[in-house]
């Protein structure tokens, strides 16, 4: 059995379980992906940049104007590509409905002559068999 010394106060006890509860449950939502991690620092980070941060503005010239008409033509280049593939992707998705089916029909055709090459193998060899049965104590020479 366990002796205290100094018994701590109920009070102190009950403070320190639910302190531990609380670091526990925390642990538990971190740990299980609720709430990253990465996500935290790099909102307290932003968080701190923003209380410090720093603005600074250059003047206009010409260097400053040619960056920006290059940003500018830059997203309007962007916004054409993606205008672009969402056509070809619109495209591209009836014609792979329409190989969808061909290869669908294909496979369809082919396990039919499949089935059909089975079945007659299947009755040819039942001709054969009966062939061989109806002549069996016949005697049989060759011309």
């Amino acid at each position: 059995m366990i002796t205290w010394k100094h018994k701590p106060s109920k009070g102190a006890v009950m403070q320190y379980a639910s302190l531990f509860l609380f670091a526990v449950i925390l642990g538990q939502i971190v740990f299980s992906g609720f709430i990253p991690i990465k996500n935290l620092a790099i909102r307290a980070t932003e968080n701190i940049a923003g209380i410090i941060g720093v603005a600074g503005t250059v003047a206009p010239n010409e260097y400053n104007q040619l960056a920006t008409q290059f940003e500018q033509k830059d997203k309007d280049l962007a916004q054409r590509e993606l205008a672009i593939s969402t056509r070809e992707q619109a495209l591209f998705s009836g014609n792979d409905r329409i190989t969808l089916y061909v290869l669908f029909g294909m496979t369809g055709f082919l396990l039919i002559l499949l089935l059909l090459n089975f079945y007659l193998d299947w009755k040819r060899g039942k001709l054969i068999e009966m062939a061989t049965t109806s002549h069996h104590d016949e005697l049989t020479t060759r011309l």
